[in-house]
Formats: structure tokens, sequence, C-alpha cells
């Protein structure tokens, strides 16, 4: 399906009376993460400075002012690309392509639609050519990771075919080594905080660019990349597109945080922690299952004023008791109740809470079957907090 057929048939979905010949199920579905909702299963219509628009996989079209998307997350699967290479950056960014050349200042690579990138050795944090097992723990050098597993530690003068890397022994000395024999080369120096929006593609690109939207054709308009030497080949559709995160600061899905396991009455031999249904998933938007009893301590960034999620029971377990589930910021309970059903979940939060305890106490079948669903659970940060009730209904 082309990129403006898909759009075509989003469009054609809202008119009343209009049976088209694909259906919705053609369509990539998103998870869309909004500052005051739940995360909402949708296709994609239109995203820019005044708003967005979405179609609702159950409810229809919706629309958002500016600033209220904070991500839309690939929901459906989808096939990743492979590319030759593939350049790290000490921000988190990601270019795949295929290797054109470098200096001592910089590496030369084509992407398949960003054409030619140079991008300063200074922002590199790892380029990799091929699969390495090799485990290194120190980033205060340059290492050089061999196919044949061996590494060579120094300082890499430049990144070309063969690359130069300066080794202490009882002397400084120079050796060249061709690309055909390296794995993967891990440049010293330290991580830097990411910068938003960025985006995910099914190549494998991860990149942070000064605007992006979607148009109306369901083409991804992004602004000139700051490493890009000239301009876009082409530009990308909504089906090449895994993620488009607007702020990563004002908010977090629960995966991604820290959590601490803690046993409680009646012992179990294991307290697993948090099991992710969804290990793939971009920005840790998975959902978590919990297995009582069992409580978790899940770190909350300060500021944090609100969690949302939808719980439920796994699969196969309705004909076994259910379990009872307290939720608290710090030491304040801020919600509790029996999981029987779907149970969405709007909670607030103090601005002070540190941290977000989660206590799963089993029924009368005691710790069999006894789990609970967190359904996209996400913490965040809500401009202007109301009394909104804590359970939706």
């Amino acid at each position: 399906m082309t990129i403006f057929a898909t759009h075509i048939l989003i469009l054609l979905a809202g008119i009343q009376g209009f049976q088209p010949s694909i259906t919705q199920g053609d369509l990539p579905t998103f998870q869309v993460v909004l500052e005051r909702e739940s995360p909402r299963q949708v296709h994609l219509g239109t995203i820019g400075p005044s708003g967005a628009d979405f179609l609702d996989t159950k409810e229809g079209w919706f629309d958002v002012p500016s600033g209220e998307c904070l991500a839309i997350i690939r929901d459906d699967s989808w096939r990743p690309r492979p590319s030759r290479m593939r350049v790290i950056a000490t921000d988190g960014q990601v270019f795949p392509g295929s290797f054109i050349g470098g200096d001592q200042d910089s590496i030369t690579i084509r992407h398949p639609w960003m054409d030619e990138m140079r991008i300063p050795l200074d922002d590199i944090k790892r380029v990799e050519f091929r699969p390495s097992r090799s485990i290194i723990t120190s980033d205060d050098q340059d290492h050089v990771l061999l196919t044949n597993g061996d590494v060579v530690t120094g300082f890499i003068e430049s990144i070309e075919d063969p690359i130069t890397i300066e080794v202490a022994r009882d002397d400084m000395e120079t050796f060249e080594i061709p690309l055909e024999r390296i794995a993967e080369l891990r440049l010293a120096g330290e991580s830097v905080p990411p910068e938003w929006p960025r985006a995910w593609f099914v190549d494998g690109l991860q990149v942070s660019v000064p605007s992006i939207r979607i148009d109306e054709t369901g083409q991804v308009k992004m602004a000139p990349h700051e490493f890009m030497t000239g301009g876009y080949g082409r530009l990308p559709g909504i089906d090449e597109t895994v993620a488009i995160v607007m702020d990563g600061e004002r908010f977090t899905p629960l995966p991604a945080v820290d959590v601490e396991t803690v046993s409680i009455d009646p012992v179990r031999r294991v307290n697993p922690d948090p099991e992710r249904l969804d290990v793939m998933r971009v920005f840790d938007l998975s959902d978590l299952r919990m297995s009582g009893p069992v409580q978790h301590e899940f770190s909350v960034k300060r500021g944090f004023n609100r969690f949302r999620t939808v719980l439920e029971r796994p699969r196969n377990s309705d004909n076994w008791s259910s379990p009872d589930v307290e939720i608290k910021a710090d030491d304040q309970i801020v919600w509790s109740g029996r999981v029987d059903g779907r149970l969405p979940l709007d909670i607030e939060l103090p601005d002070s809470c540190t941290s977000l305890v989660v206590r799963i106490a089993c029924g009368e079948h005691g710790p069999i079957h006894c789990g609970v669903v967190f359904r996209h659970p996400v913490l965040s940060i809500q401009s202007s907090v109301g009394d909104a009730s804590q359970l939706l209904e």
C-alpha cells in the first residue's frame, strides 16, 4: 500500500457510510502518549505545529492541541531492516548506512534517504560494523574490537580504511587496521542527554531534529539534520516510522525506571521483578506483569505528578481468586482495590513524590495465578492537575 493510499484510507474511514475494500487492519497502529489521558491505540492522521488528529481504533477521530501529544510509538509488528554498519552518537542517536570515508575529525556515511552524513568524532560513542561479543567496561580510552575477539586499546587518530590507532606500550606505537578486520569501534567520552523531538525508523535510524510533522499524504516531514551535507533524498512514510517522541522529559514509561522488589507475607521462594511483556518496544512502553504476593518500589523523578495505566488479569487466570492491589506515592496510599476485570487508572501524585510503591496481595488461592498486568504504564508531568477522578470508568 502506498503512503498516499494509506492516508486516503484513513480519511475515508471517517466518512459515514464509506466501506473501503482495504480494512483499517492494514494500517500501522500506534500508541499515542498524551499529557491528559492514558495512551490510546490509534492510526495516524496529521501532526503539525497547531496540533494533531488521530483515528482511535475503537472510538473514531479526535484532535489534540499542540503540546499535548508527547509521543507516538508503534503498537503493531514491524520488520527491522538491516544495514551494513551504524554509528551510535554520545546522545543515543543511531545512524545506519554504508561507510564512505573519514579523517581525524569525522566519519562520513551514506544513509538510504538522508544521503551523505558527516559525523564529528567528538559526537561518536560507537561505530558498529559486525556483531561483537567482547565486553568492555572502561570508557576512558578508545577500543578497537576485532572480528577474532581481540581488543586493541589506545587513541584512535582517524576512522578511515585502514583506521589508525595510537597504542601506549614501552613507547607510543601507531597501528593501521583494515576495516575488514574490525567488528566495532568504541570511543572514549561521556554520554550526553538526548534532544527532542526524536524519531525512530524501521531501518534502525534514531534521529533528533529541530522539528518534525506528518502531512496529509502520510509523509514524515523533518527539518534537515546538522550532520547532513545536503538535502533529503526522499522523505519517509508512516509505514517506516516506529516512534516519534516529542518531549521525552515530560513522561517516562514505568518499565524504564529503576525498581526494587521486596517480599511480603506469605514469603515466596522467589520474588520476580516486573516482567516486560514486549521487550522490543521502543522507549520501553511495554506492558508489565507483576506476580504476587510482592511489593515493587519504583523510583520516581521529582516533579512527575501523574500515573496512568490499565489493570487487567493475565490470560487463563479468571477462575482463580482476584488479587488486591495497593498503590502508594512514597508512604501515602493513592489507590487500592481488587482487580476483577479491566480497570483504567488515572492517579494524581504529589509533586514531591520520589517513589511509586505497588503492593499485590493474593486471594484465597494464594500465589497461584496471582498476577496483574499493567497496560502501558506511564509516569508523566501534567502542567495543571485538576480534580479528575482517580478511577476512570
